[in-house]
C-alpha cells in the first residue's frame, strides 16, 4: 500500500514537472523557488519509496542500509519543510532579502537534521507494514509541525502582501500537510506525507504557479497580472531595465476590422518572441509592454521592428503615417526607463505610461520618451494633490475667495468673482493652477463646484454683499458640470434651500468642446435663466475663438481673457484685437469685462475703449470671505 501512495506521489510531481518545464515562464524568482521545491519533492518521495521497499525486503537490505534510508528520508521531510516555508517567504521578501534571510535561518534545518542522524530508530509492524519509529520519528512529526505553524503565522502576519488567492491557497496546503502528518504520526505504518505534499504541491501549481494562467492566449504573451509582479521584482533587486509600451488602442480604422488589427498585433508579438531576451505582456484593450534589460537590446528591438514592418500597410513603426483608404496606422509609444531609482514599483511606471498615452494621444506619428525622475515626480505630485482635494471636501476646507469687479460706469464694485481654494492643515492654500486642472481631469470639480455654489449662496444669504452694494456674483461653471443633465436642478435647489435670489447670480461658462455637451449646456441655460440667472462668457480671446459662442449662447457679459490685456501694451496687433472685441460687443448689446489689469495706465485704457466691467490685481487679488467685507467697506464708492 505505502508503495502505492508513493509511486502515485511520485508520478503527480513528474506530471508537475513536466507541465512546468514545457510552458515558457516570465522569469520570477518564485518560479525558480517552486521548480526547486518539486525537485526536493521528487527527491523526498524517492527517499520514502526507497525506504519502504528496504523495509519490506529485509533480506535483500542491510540494516546499516535501512536506517540511512529511513532516516533520510526522514531528513528530506524536513527540508521539504523548509523549503515550503521558503516559498512563502520569497512571495514577501526581495531576492536580495530572501537570500539574506535563509542564510541566516540555516542552522535550523541543519540542527534537525543532526537530530534525526543522531537520535536512536526503532522499527514496528503493523497490518503486515514494517515503519520506522522511535525519536527521530518524533523529531521529524515536530520539526514538521513547526514549519506549518511557522506558514500559518506568516500567512496571518502578510495577509495583506500575500492577497485573497495566494492566502487561500497555502492555507489549503498547510490543512493538507497537517492532516497528513498528523495522521501518519499516529497510525505510524501509513506513509502519507509525501503523497500530501505532492497534492499541496499540484494545488499551488493550479492556483499560483501554473504557466498557463500567466499568458493571454489569444495574443501570445503573458498577461497583465504578471507585468507588475515582474516589474516589481526587478526594481526591487535594483535591475535596470527598458520598456517599449505599445498602444494600439487608438488605432485609426476605415475599412478594416479588429480581426486584421488584432492578426497583425499577433504577428508583431511573435516576432518579439523571438528575442529570447525580451518578454511582452498584455495591458487592458490593444496595450502591450516589452521589457528587455538594457537600452542597446531596445534598439535592436526597435531597429528589428521598423525592418520587419516598414513597409507593411500596418505602418506603425514607420516615421510618416498612411491615411489612405483601408489603413490601419496605429501608434507606439516608445518609453525607455534605464534607471530604476526613479520608480518605487510597478504601479508608478504603468500610471505614468497612461498619463504619457493620454497627453499623445492627439499625436499621429510614434513617439518615443525617456522616463526621468521628473515624469515620477509629477505622478506622485498629481496624487497628493487628489489626494488634498478629496481631503478638502471630507473634512471641508474647500473655501470661497472673491476678487472685486469694478464698474466702470457706477465708478464702484458692483461684483465679484468667487473661486475656488483648498486649504491644507498646515494652513497653506493649494495653488489654484495647480488643483483645477486635476480637479477636471478626474472629476472632482463636480463636486468641488457644488461646494463653491453652495458657500456662495450662503454668504449672499448673510445679506452683507448687499447691503455694501453689490448686485451679482459670478460662479464658475467647468465644461464637466455644463454637460450634467442635472446641473440646473441642483443650482436651483441649492438657491431655494438659502433663500437666494436668483439675480443676484451670474454663472460663468466656457467654450465646450463637443456639439452633444454644447446642447446640453443650452439646456442647463435655459432652465436657469428662466429662474432668473444670468450668464458669462469667460475666457474670450483665449486659445479657441469663441465668437460663436457670444452668438449662439444667451450671455450678457462677455469676459475678455487676461492673456489679451496683458498684451495689449506692448504688441500693436492685440491692442487692435481688445477694441475691435469690445467695439463688437458693446454693438451686440452686451457688456465688456476685462481680466488681468494690473496698473492704473491699464485701467484708463480699458475705461477709455469701452469697457463696461474691470477686474484685476490693480483693485484686489482674489481675497477671503471675511477680507473682501473689509475691502468693501474701505473701497466701496471710490472712483479709479
Amino acid at each position: 500500500m505505502n508503495i502505492y501512495t508513493q509511486c502515485c506521489g511520485l508520478i503527480v510531481l513528474f506530471i508537475l514537472l513536466v507541465f512546468d518545464l514545457k510552458h515558457k515562464k516570465v522569469g520570477l524568482f518564485s518560479e525558480t523557488v517552486y521548480l526547486n521545491i518539486i525537485f526536493i519533492n521528487v527527491f523526498s518521495v524517492i527517499m520514502g519509496l526507497l525506504s519502504v521497499v528496504a523495509l519490506g525486503n529485509p533480506d535483500t537490505f542491510s540494516q546499516t542500509a535501512i536506517m540511512l534510508l529511513c532516516k533520510g528520508h526522514m531528513v528530506s521531510i524536513v527540508a521539504v519543510g523548509y523549503t515550503n516555508t521558503a516559498y512563502l517567504i520569497s512571495g514577501i521578501y526581495s531576492r536580495a532579502q530572501f537570500k539574506d534571510m535563509l542564510a541566516k535561518n540555516l542552522w535550523l534545518p541543519a540542527v534537525e537534521t543532526i537530530a534525526i542522524i543522531i537520535a536512536p530508530i526503532k522499527y514496528r509492524e503493523a497490518m503486515g507494514l514494517t515503519y520506522a519509529s522511535g525519536l527521530c520519528s518524533g523529531f521529524t512529526f515536530i520539526a514538521t509541525f513547526g514549519y506549518v505553524a511557522v506558514c500559518i503565522w506568516l500567512v496571518i502576519k502578510w495577509r495583506r502582501r500575500f492577497g485573497k488567492r495566494r492566502r487561500d491557497s497555502v492555507i489549503g496546503w498547510m490543512i493538507i500537510l497537517s492532516v497528513a502528518t498528523l495522521l501518519e504520526h499516529i497510525v505510524g505504518f501509513l506513509y502519507c506525507v509525501d503523497f500530501a505534499c505532492a497534492i499541496g504541491m499540484m494545488l499551488i501549481y493550479f492556483t499560483l504557479e501554473n504557466p498557463e494562467s500567466n499568458m493571454d492566449k489569444n495574443f501570445g504573451c503573458f498577461n497583465s497580472h504578471m507585468i507588475s509582479q515582474y516589474m516589481n521584482q526587478l526594481l526591487h533587486s535594483n535591475q535596470t531595465f527598458c520598456t517599449i509600451y505599445l498602444s494600439m488602442a487608438d488605432a485609426k480604422t476605415s475599412d478594416a476590422d479588429d480581426d486584421y488589427l488584432n492578426d497583425k498585433i499577433r504577428q508583431i508579438i511573435d516576432y518579439v518572441n523571438e528575442f529570447s531576451f525580451a518578454k511582452v505582456f498584455k495591458l487592458v484593450e490593444q496595450e502591450f509592454i516589452c521589457i528587455v534589460p538594457d537600452e542597446g537590446k531596445l534598439q535592436i528591438v526597435v531597429s528589428c521592428l521598423r525592418n520587419r514592418f516598414y513597409y507593411d500597410q500596418f505602418s506603425m513603426f514607420s516615421d510618416t503615417v498612411n491615411t489612405s483608404a483601408a489603413s490601419l496606422t496605429p501608434k507606439s509609444l516608445i518609453v525607455m526607463l534605464t534607471d530604476s531609482t526613479v520608480a518605487e514599483q510597478a504601479d508608478d511606471i504603468l500610471r505614468v505610461f497612461q498619463t504619457l498615452r493620454e497627453s499623445n494621444r492627439d499625436n499621429i506619428t510614434s513617439t518615443r520618451i525617456r522616463l526621468c525622475k521628473s515624469h515620477f515626480d509629477e505622478l506622485r505630485e498629481k496624487e497628493q494633490i487628489i489626494r488634498e482635494i478629496r481631503e478638502a471636501l471630507d473634512k471641508d476646507r474647500v473655501e470661497v475667495f472673491y476678487q472685486p469687479i469694478y464698474s466702470t460706469k457706477e465708478k464702484r464694485f458692483v461684483s465679484a468673482e468667487a473661486l475656488a481654494r483648498i486649504r491644507r492643515e498646515d494652513n497653506s492654500i493649494v495653488p489654484p493652477g495647480k488643483f483645477i486642472p486635476i480637479a477636471e481631469e478626474t472629476g472632482l470639480i463636480l463636486k468641488l463646484g457644488e461646494r463653491v455654489f453652495e458657500k456662495t449662496c450662503r454668504f449672499i444669504k448673510t445679506g452683507r454683499p448687499k447691503e455694501l452694494g453689490i448686485k451679482y456674483i459670478e460662479v464658475n461653471l467647468s465644461v464637466i458640470q455644463c454637460e450634467q443633465l442635472d446641473l440646473a436642478s441642483k443650482y436651483i435647489r441649492i438657491m431655494e434651500e438659502n433663500k437666494v435670489n436668483p439675480n443676484f447670480i451670474n454663472l460663468e461658462i466656457t467654450e465646450t468642446a463637443t456639439i452633444q455637451a454644447k446642447r446640453k449646456l443650452q439646456q442647463n441655460m435655459k432652465t436657469l435663466m428662466d429662474y432668473g440667472v444670468e450668464f458669462s462668457l469667460d475666457d474670450f480671446g483665449n486659445g479657441h475663438s469663441n465668437l460663436d459662442y457670444v452668438i449662439d449662447m444667451p450671455v450678457d457679459i462677455v469676459k475678455l481673457d487676461m492673456s489679451l490685456i496683458q498684451a495689449y501694451d506692448n504688441e500693436k496687433k492685440a491692442k487692435a484685437v481688445v477694441q475691435a472685441a469690445v467695439r463688437m460687443i458693446l454693438d451686440m448689446e452686451l457688456n465688456a469685462l476685462t481680466e488681468g489689469v494690473e496698473t492704473k495706465e491699464q485701467l484708463d485704457e480699458m475705461v477709455r475703449i469701452g469697457v463696461d466691467y474691470i477686474q484685476g490685481y490693480y483693485f484686489s487679488k482674489p481675497i477671503p470671505e471675511d477680507e473682501f467685507i473689509e475691502f468693501l467697506e474701505r473701497h466701496q464708492g471710490i472712483a479709479g
